[in-house]
């Protein structure tokens, strides 16, 4: 059973993804790992919202690895369908994980041919959401070993973005765009 502090998490995902427009409620048979906390979509052009509560799963574990990954295939196959705009949001309470919950979302996204942004908002509840904004699919996944590298060094952007700032995680929110890198072609 969901804890109290997971439910507020969840609320607060709910009420993001109204006031962003995906206000129709969806019950998806596509997504074969299970329900996220939140499953929205915008009636106006189809794209999707997922937003996943976290209180006290972190990102190393497999099992929400596993789940998580399953849920980015699935906003990968509706972008690759034309259902540009789609978001997956996660919320999660302990703001000092933030830099791994970042690498972890990363590195999904990257596996699953997706060129994201990553937003970092703090909410007034005491919880952070990271705003997955997936913009492009890449035909193939090239440099696998190379885009997880990117992931993580994205993670640590995160946090040196922070610290060079001299601010904390209270009253900072930043944004950091993912590209994979790409095969450069020769001239002939």
């Amino acid at each position: 059973m969901p804890s109290v502090s997971h439910e507020a998490r969840a609320q607060i995902l709910e009420a993001l993804a109204l006031l962003s427009g995906f206000t129709a409620y969806e019950v998806s048979t596509a997504l074969d790992v299970g329900r996220p906390d939140v499953l929205r979509s915008d009636p106006r052009c189809g794209a999707f919202f997922i937003g996943e509560a976290k209180d006290t799963e972190t990102p190393g574990r497999t099992d929400t690895r596993e789940r998580l990954s399953g849920y980015v295939a699935f906003l990968a196959r509706a972008i690759t369908a034309g259902l540009r705009g789609s978001v997956f949001a996660v919320c999660v309470t302990d703001g000092r994980v933030v830099d791994e919950w970042v690498a972890l979302l990363g590195a999904l996204c990257l596996d699953a041919a997706l060129e994201p942004t990553i937003e970092i908002r703090r909410v007034p509840a005491g919880g952070v959401v990271l705003w997955v904004k997936p913009f492009g699919c890449r035909a193939a996944r090239t440099y696998r070993s190379r885009e997880t590298q990117l992931a993580a060094v994205a993670g640590k952007r995160a946090r040196l973005l922070r610290e060079r700032a001299g601010l904390d995680l209270e009253a900072c929110s930043c944004s950091i765009a993912l590209q994979a890198p790409t095969k450069r072609g020769r001239a002939s």
